[in-house]
Parts: structure tokens; sequence; C-alpha cells
């Protein structure tokens, strides 16, 4: 996991501060204790998300040469790209795909060989710098990446889709 032992107890300790029934303890040992049914984790979810934040650290739009489009496309899909392959949302006119901030070395490779560009130039990528190491398979931080961005967007249709892939996470 890459945190320190005293790293995991600052976080169990501040998890247990806002939903202690999550926390369990055996001697000097805790441990998560994950709520039963889909209906527990939704209200789980529901109580914790006002101290979750987005995993995206920033965004960088992206006009990949070949070199550059042939890792990118390596990257798990992130964004409104990720959340219109699980939900009716069409995607955007670019790909968003996520890089974890620690790959400096992954990062250097990408913007060596695109050019950075703004929202306005039509990107053909969209690069989400993530705090860790994102996973396609990962439903809530997905959430919290649309999350954010939706509120960003002020978008409808975006909000419908981030309530629906919420809804599909317990559904």
């Amino acid at each position: 996991m890459g945190k320190s032992l005293s790293s995991v107890s600052g976080y169990l300790a501040e998890l247990g501060s806002v939903a202690p029934e999550v926390v369990g303890r055996r001697g000097h040992t805790r441990f998560v204790v994950s709520p039963s049914g889909a209906q527990g984790k939704r209200d789980l979810l529901d109580r914790l998300e006002p101290h979750l934040s987005s995993p995206v650290r920033r965004r960088v739009f992206l006009a990949p040469g070949r070199d550059g489009a042939e890792l990118f496309g390596t990257l798990p899909l992130s964004g409104a790209s990720a959340l219109s392959e699980r939900t009716m949302l069409a995607d955007e006119p670019w790909v968003t795909r996520a890089i974890a901030a620690s790959d400096k070395p992954g990062i250097d490779r990408l913007l060596s060989c695109s050019e950075v560009v703004t929202r306005n130039d039509s990107p053909s990528a969209l690069l989400e710098v993530w705090d860790y190491a994102p996973r396609e398979d990962d439903a809530v931080s997905l959430y919290l990446d649309v999350k954010e961005l939706a509120e960003s967007e002020c978008d409808e249709r975006l909000d419908m889709a981030v309530e629906g892939l919420k809804e599909a996470m317990f559904g």
C-alpha cells in the first residue's frame, strides 16, 4: 500500500470519528469492518462523501504525437470516458485517461511526445494526474472524479450519469 503504520493508524482514527461502526478492534489491532448489504454501503458512502476528495490532482489537455498516442492508450480510462463506458453518457470528443502522480517517468515520457493544448484547441486527449495509481475497476474513485467534474461543468446530463453510477455501485 505504500503507507506507514502511523499514517494508517491516523486514517483509521479519522474514519472511526466519522463512522465508528466501521472500525473494529481486537486488542490493539484495528481494522475496517465492511457494512453488509447494498443499503449499508450506500449509507456509509453518503456519510463519508463530505470527507472524501477527488483523486485528480490536475487535468492536462493533450494533442499526442504518434508515440504519445500509443503510450496514452496504455493508461486506464478515467473521467467522462470511464463514465461513458458504465452509463448511457456519450463521451467527450477527447479520451480521458489517468496516471499516478508518482509515475514521474511516465508523465515525462508522455509529455515529451505530446503537445499540451487548451480545451479550445480541440484536444484529442485529456490526461488526469491522480494522487494514487488509478484502476478502471475502482468505482468509488471514478465516482469522486466525475462528481467533481460534474460540479465544475454544471452539466445536467453529467449530473444524471454520476447519479446513475452511484446507483449502479449499490444496485
